[in-house]
């Protein structure tokens, strides 16, 4: 790898080449190798991104920071491998992503869907927390886009997630959906975990943070595993008009959509899944 180079490596994703050896779950996680340090994004639903992540050599016990895109359990239920996580690592998210999150099941159950931990037992077990709505420079030239406004096309969100507010539960708004922003040697690297927020509104809101017009690559999850023809049209819209160069869906986008963005996009378009991995330099 190049001394400037930044690489990017999925842990965790839904799916995983035939005959490899690693590990798929219902889940996302991503390491980011830069010239100043490395970073995660999310661990998964369980301590299987830790075994992929030994198995394809990646340094885990150099991490910096880990941010979490968001509080669901798919990509926060790997804290609980915290042997292979640094002692006293930053990790960094949105205050929300630490509410009571469930999903609500027919009959008017619920199933609770948040992290493992509390924020009480993070910092009893020394992770340094770091939660805030605002962009966070993670590492120099890696940023989170901090809360994401819904300005541009409408969030992914969904009637059943909702969150405990007293004896009560309400509709789960996910203001806790944030993304990292890679500046490379290629250009802006969007690394999304899920974006509730709408892809839409998190290529804004990174062209606001990184203060550019044109995104390199857009790579990790969509949500567009349920959206109609209208919502994935408008993320391949807004695709072409950040001129993204490579276009890498995985996670919770869904076979339709891949498939549509894969027709639209060509080469651009990558074929993403565990132990895919990504080196960006001049």
């Amino acid at each position: 790898m190049n001394k400037g180079a930044v690489r990017l490596i999925i842990l965790m994703d839904n799916r995983v080449p035939q005959a490899s050896p690693l590990r798929a779950e219902h889940g996302f996680s991503a390491w980011v190798e830069t010239p100043a340090g490395a970073a995660l994004l999310d661990v998964g639903r369980s301590a299987l991104w830790a075994c992929n992540a030994e198995k394809l050599n990646v340094p885990v016990e150099s991490c910096a920071a880990l941010v979490l895109s968001h509080g669901h359990y798919d990509h926060t239920g790997g804290l609980v491998a915290e042997e292979a996580l640094p002692a006293g690592l930053d990790l960094i998210a949105h205050p929300d992503a630490f509410t009571e999150k469930h999903a609500s099941l027919p009959g008017g159950e619920s199933r609770y869907i948040g992290p493992p931990l509390s924020v009480t037992q993070l910092s009893e077990r020394g992770y340094q927390l770091r939660l805030t709505v605002d962009p966070v420079e993670v590492l120099p030239g890696v940023w989170t886009t901090g809360e994401v406004p819904r300005t541009h096309g409408a969030a992914s969100t969904e009637p059943r997630l909702c969150v405990r507010q007293g004896e009560a539960f309400v509709p789960d708004e996910l203001l806790d959906d944030c993304s990292l922003l890679l500046d490379t040697p290629r250009g802006w690297v969007v690394l999304t975990g899920c974006a509730h927020s709408g892809l839409t509104n998190v290529l804004h809101r990174a062209r606001e943070v990184a203060k550019t017009d044109r995104l390199h690559a857009v790579i990790g999850g969509t949500h567009l595993v349920r959206a109609d023809g209208p919502q994935v049209q408008e993320a391949i819209d807004c695709l072409r008009t950040f001129q993204t160069e490579l276009i890498a869906p995985c996670h919770c986008t869904g076979p339709g959509a891949k498939r549509r963005l894969a027709a639209e996009f060509g080469e651009r378009f990558v074929d993403t899944g565990v132990g895919t991995t990504f080196t960006f330099e001049c």
